[in-house]
């Protein structure tokens, strides 16, 4: 008996509210058609969010969705490590990400699982590296520097 193995890109989900409207599998070429539900408020911003179990970072974004037909293309893209930098990724939502390596220092973001990060410094439990954060106001990323607790993120 053959056993039939699909491959696929990774998962995408469609919340508004905190509520799930719509969940697909990508194929292995990334490519999949979302269909929202017509029953939600149209004014109310829609979060989308792409999980390649590893390969990118993952995606989020918020817009609009108007009702009918739209097209949406989403460039996805790998953190690329400079030299001496390895790449780690994030194993658990809301894991600090602090300006300095004490417990007290200023939280600088939140980060979410499947976060990557490029490594360049280990002291102890502690990492030191960068970040790279989407601005919806910009539509832009940024990068950040800090630190990390090792127990939040694993190496790529």
């Amino acid at each position: 008996m053959r056993q039939l193995v699909t491959s696929s890109f990774g998962e995408i989900k469609v919340t508004k509210s905190g509520e799930l409207l719509t969940e697909v599998i990508a194929d292995s070429m990334g490519y999949t058609r979302v269909r929202v539900p017509v029953y939600r408020t149209i004014e109310n911003e829609v979060i989308m969010s792409i999980n390649t179990n590893g390969l990118f970072p993952t995606w989020t974004e918020s817009f609009i969705l108007p009702r009918g037909l739209s097209e949406k293309t989403i460039k996805l893209s790998r953190l690329v490590p400079l030299k001496g930098e390895s790449i780690y990724s994030v194993i658990a939502d809301h894991a600090p990400f602090r300006e300095g390596p004490e417990n007290a220092s200023e939280v600088l973001f939140l980060l979410s699982e499947g976060e990557q990060l490029a490594i360049s410094k280990v002291a102890g439990d502690r990492l030191f590296g960068r970040v790279r954060i989407f601005s919806d106001k910009e539509k832009m990323y940024h990068y950040f520097s800090g630190w990390i607790l090792s127990k939040n993120v694993f190496l790529r």
